[in-house]
């Protein structure tokens, strides 16, 4: 996208609006009844007291704009034809009053007979430049290549490493004017928050420090900045002003004299007692130097430029800015996994990581470990037979224990597959590519299977249908078995939706299609857009949901827990947010009857193994555990088996290791209904360490429990209080590591 006339960090105001949309930030293709062309905008911090113009630019000559049929969160727009000229094929196709949305994102959808080349957007009867180099000459008087160019030096470094840093900026051809400087934008969590003597009196600073975007308190470190041609001054933005836009910290840096062409200024970032610890705790590629959404991941000290006083701070070029690279750290452990069920333990798979859980490599079925069955842990019964394998290595890796594996199954129909089917990466908010995604849950995390669940409001209709494709063809039913969804956001809440169709249709709160507010507007679209089997997951309720049940025959499940910490019950160890929502307890007192999950929600395309955040605040400051995964007593590995099992809430969920809990009631599966005066239950557990404690939860208290001390635990016995709403166990590990089994709902 080409800078807009003012840009990302300035208030709003009633004010004239440019946004020009060039060709590789378009989504297009032919749809057979026409060519397709989205994209998602984002007007955070933009004027939208006026309508814009939306102006489209073919490469074909004689467009036909009568045939064409544009849409705007869903709303069809009255088009207007108004050629503006032959030689540049711009059409004015109407204007669109754009409100505020939950996201601040916008959905335009074009269908066109020809190729759409190029989008603008204008809230100004002006017509549109002939191209967008006319463009960003018009807007600014001068192209960017002409505002100089960065470098940083390291341009890598290790996760949570400590450095020091320097960026060198050379004015370019533009000069920089007393009257104007330039910007320097610090990620939250990648770096620090920066520091010089005299800003602890500062109060946007001590809120910084005090409070933070995370609730704090935020480490710092110092900061400096030096030419040789005149004086500088620092200024840090107002954070909720400017900074809370961008997710950065925000430095403006004048200089008292003007400075010409060549000129350098230094910015030094740590000192030698006081260096910038990275609080990145995953690797990634940093390219990015323009914030064209909110949650853009934009490389750390990038430079914006206002080379002449006009307060238009404009982003150096891809081509003239720096680029930084997190690099994961040094191999130092290794994570087998073992298959979950079968007569003889196998080894699947033995995966590399770094301190904090970034895969190094993978590979399966490894030489250099084997399974040491004197070392191993025999549980054997009349019902259950299981083994905890040692595992021993030939190489460096001090051998330790796997995941339990059933060796005798309680019912012969079903198997244990493990999933984790809640994480988003760069097609949303996140990071990194779809293809990494699914390789990290197939390769990595030895998952059975996965889906990734993008926000729906940043994803527009010609995207969505490329992602169903490439998700489906990563199918591997018996082998690796893959999901469609998505997760539907609004104030109120956030759901995630499930199928194992090859479609599924995508809607947001932000449509306006079809009205309603809140949940109810969600359950009016799914209504109104799904006519296949889906599975609905409500998650992290304690951050904020206003639960309504509305459809109990396809909200089944709830997310007990993610990276986000856990929503069981409130005030509860794993979690240290606001609790503004509901509890997973609370919810299920007032009659639901749903069985539990557990993910990530990761955002950097780590499903089922996501690197340890312990300790860190990454540019995701909410996510500060380690991710969750669940596992489903299926028939088979395929994707109806597998939802099945999900409709049947026939599940168990963990805080991220791969013990085993079982419950049965009266010889029924957890998840299910039970009738009758007498209540028999049958437990068991496998854990990957001794077990601390066993509770039974019903009605929301923990009302019995038993202390093993051991790696397993076997117990059947009757309930003598068998009324309440519902019933299920928690498994504590010595580790601290957590299991739920889903419910059973007595009445």
């Amino acid at each position: 996208m080409i800078p807009t006339r003012l840009s990302d960090i300035v208030e709003e105001g009633n004010r004239e609006e440019e946004l020009y949309f060039t060709s590789d930030r378009l989504w297009s293709g032919d749809s057979g009844d026409g060519y397709e062309t989205g994209i998602i905008i984002s007007l955070e911090h933009r004027n939208t007291e006026l309508p814009y113009n939306i102006w489209i630019k073919s490469k074909e000559n004689g467009f036909g704009v009568a045939e064409t049929i544009a849409k705007v969160n869903g709303t069809d727009i009255d088009t207007e034809p108004g050629k503006v000229s032959p030689e540049n094929n711009w059409y004015l196709l109407g204007s669109h009053k754009f409100s505020k949305t939950v996201m601040n994102t916008h959905n335009i959808a074009i269908t066109t007979p020809f190729p759409v080349e190029d989008l603008y957007l204008t809230n100004t009867d002006s017509p549109p430049p002939s191209n967008a180099e006319k463009f960003e000459r018009s807007l600014y008087g001068f192209p960017r290549e002409s505002l100089g160019a960065s470098s940083l030096s390291p341009d890598r470094a290790e996760i949570l490493s400590e450095n020091l840093f320097e960026l060198v900026y050379e004015v370019g051809k533009q000069g920089i004017s007393k009257k104007g400087g330039i910007i320097v934008g610090i990620p939250w969590g990648t770096f620090p928050a920066p520091y010089w003597e005299g800003l602890e009196k500062d109060e946007n600073y001590q809120m910084i420090r005090e409070g933070g975007p995370w609730g704090g308190p935020e480490p710092d470190s110092f900061f400096f900045a030096t030419t040789m041609k005149s004086d500088l001054e620092l200024d840090l933005l107002q954070f909720w002003k400017y900074s809370f836009a961008t997710r950065e910290y925000l430095v403006r840096i004048s200089p008292t004299e003007n400075l010409q062409n060549k000129d350098i200024i230094r910015v030094k970032f740590g000192r030698e007692e006081d260096k910038v610890r990275l609080g990145q705790c995953f690797p990634y590629h940093y390219d990015e130097n323009e914030k064209i959404r909110w949650y853009s991941p934009t490389v750390p000290m990038r430079v914006l430029v206002d080379p002449n006083g006009q307060g238009v701070f404009v982003p150096l070029s891809k081509d003239n800015s720096h680029e930084f690279e997190v690099i994961s750290g040094r191999e130092k452990r290794a994570i087998n996994s073992t298959s979950s069920f079968g007569s003889k333990p196998r080894l699947k798979s033995a995966v590399y990581t770094d301190t904090a859980r970034n895969p190094k490599r993978s590979t399966g079925s490894p030489r250099e470990f084997s399974i040491d069955f004197e070392k191993s842990k025999g549980y054997d019964s009349e019902k259950y037979s299981a083994i905890l394998p040692f595992i021993d290595s030939e190489g460096s890796y001090s051998g330790g224990f796997a995941n339990p594996v059933l060796t005798g199954k309680p019912d012969s129909e079903f198997d244990i597959y493990w999933g984790e089917i809640h994480g988003h990466s760069g097609i949303d908010d996140g990071m990194r590519s779809l293809e990494e995604y699914f390789k990290h849950a197939k390769d990595f995390a030895s998952l059975d299977f996965t889906a990734m669940s993008p926000h729906s409001e940043y994803v527009n209709d010609q995207r969505w249908e490329k992602i169903l494709e490439r998700v489906n063809d990563l199918n591997e039913p018996g082998n690796f078995v893959t999901l469609n969804g998505f997760e539907w956001t609004s104030p109120e809440g956030h759901k995630n939706i499930y199928t194992t169709s090859d479609k599924l249709p995508l809607f947001r709160y932000t449509d306006q299609d079809i009205e309603g507010r809140g949940f109810d507007k969600f359950w009016n679209q799914l209504e109104e857009k799904i006519d296949q089997k889906v599975i609905v997951i409500p998650h992290h309720t304690l951050d904020g949901h206003d639960w309504k049940n509305r459809s109990p025959e396809i909200e089944r499940l709830i997310e007990i827990y993610s990276m986000w910490g856990s929503s069981e019950y409130k005030d509860n160890p794993l979690w240290d947010k606001t609790q503004e929502g509901p509890s997973v307890r609370e919810i299920l007192d007032r009659g639901a009857r749903l069985g539990f999950t557990a993910g990530s929600d990761t955002h950097h395309a780590s499903p089922g193994l996501s690197p340890d955040p312990e300790g860190t605040k990454s540019r995701y400051g909410n996510l500060k555990y380690k991710n969750g995964i669940f596992a489903t007593l299926s028939k088979n590995l395929t994707g109806d088996s597998i939802f099945k099992s999900l409709k049947n809430r026939r599940t168990f969920a963990t805080t991220g290791e791969r013990g085993i809990l079982l419950l049965r009631a009266n010889g029924k599966w957890m998840g299910s209904s039970i009738q009758g005066n007498e209540l028999e239950l049958e437990i068991f557990c496998a854990g990957t360490d001794k077990i601390k404690k066993i509770e039974i939860v019903k009605d929301r208290e923990a009302t019995q429990s038993f202390k093993p001390k051991d790696y397993f635990f076997e117990k059947t016995f009757n309930l003598e209080d068998r009324n309440g709403n519902y019933l299920y166990t928690r498994a504590i590990q010595e580790n601290g590591e957590i299991i739920w089994s889903s419910p059973i709902f007595p009445h």
